[in-house]
């Protein structure tokens, strides 16, 4: 089988609708799994879509892992018990008990050093790949850490020229079914393309609550409903 490669992002806990999107694709070792980031919080099985990845590497499959805003605010929280405990009653309120601990410090290292060990962003040849997006009013848009993990509403500041033909591939801002699909029909220059469909908040809007895979070179898209 020939190499693919696929993009994957906003998994929030989704264990369940991500194993069932890897399943419907079909991912062998021959393929390229590129995962942009949140993988914990919001949805009940934080613990095991790391357990996923970690297999995933375990068993040699070549996968590169970015960081989210969400990782980031998990390794923020490893910085004193004032910043755990905040992080405990907020957005880690159903990553933790998934764990099976009552505390941050109790959550296994291996699952510390999986998170610490992702990157900011990636490059590949027709694509940049980042969890939010990137400061296109700076010479350098890959210089603002916060940009790549936080930013939101930035395609209007898109310079072409610096992209030089390459798509960004994204997350972190959800939106419906019914946008995502918007991106594949229109005409005009696809600059980027947002990926996440809001998987874990399928209760809050109409059109949320699917999980995709995307095949970055066939063009093509994989969705899998929130099956949790």
């Amino acid at each position: 089988m020939a190499k693919r490669s696929f993009a994957i992002t906003d998994i929030h806990g989704c264990a369940n609708t991500l194993d069932a999107l890897l399943d419907q694709i079909g991912l062998s070792q021959s393929d390229h799994l590129y995962l942009l980031g949140d993988y914990i919080d919001r949805g009940p099985r934080s613990k095991k879509v790391l357990d996923i990845l970690l297999e995933l590497q375990r068993n040699q499959y070549p996968i590169t892992v970015l960081r989210g805003n969400h990782e980031q605010l998990f390794l923020d929280a490893l910085q004193s018990r004032e910043k755990a405990v905040a992080w405990e009653k907020g957005v880690g309120a159903t990553a933790l008990p998934s764990f099976g601990v009552s505390k941050l410090e109790d959550i296994p290292e291996e699952y510390l050093h999986f998170i610490a060990q992702t990157e900011l962003y990636c490059e590949i040849p027709g694509h940049i790949l980042v969890h939010a997006g990137l400061n296109f009013e700076k010479t350098d848009p890959f210089c603002d850490p916060w940009a790549l993990l936080w930013s939101r509403q930035w395609q209007d500041k898109i310079r072409p020229d610096w992209l030089e033909g390459r798509i960004i591939v994204h997350g972190h801002t959800p939106i419906t079914l019914y946008d995502f699909e918007a991106q594949f029909s229109e005409k005009k220059p696809v600059y980027f393309l947002n990926l996440d469909i809001g998987c874990a908040l399928k209760q809050q809007k109409e059109g949320y609550g699917y999980l995709c895979a995307y095949d970055l070179y066939e063009r093509k898209f994989y969705l899998e409903r929130n099956k949790e």
